[in-house]
């Protein structure tokens, strides 16, 4: 993830905007999806990566979901909206 994020800001250019969501590790990978879960963001990295950049939104939280099959939990999520600025 580390690689497409530094990916996205070489190719945004000095105004432009990245969006990013990601899970976070404030709650753990769900059993469910934890077999495709390699790895959990620490709440505030994502925010963290984005040093020198206006963070025009930051959200972080909890939601809750449900799968096929009844499957019931709660993801950890941080999302931002960052503006390059230069």
């Amino acid at each position: 993830m580390d690689g497409f994020i530094r990916r996205m800001q070489e190719n945004t250019k000095p105004g432009g905007y990245n969006a990013v969501g990601v899970f976070t590790n404030r709650l753990p990978a769900t059993p469910d999806n934890a077999p495709f879960t390699h790895s959990l963001f620490d709440v505030g990295e994502l925010p963290a990566k984005y040093e020198g950049w206006e963070i025009v939104h930051h959200l972080e939280g909890t939601f809750k979901d449900t799968h096929p099959g009844d499957i019931h939990h709660e993801h950890a999520y941080e999302r931002i909206i960052a503006r390059k600025i230069k």
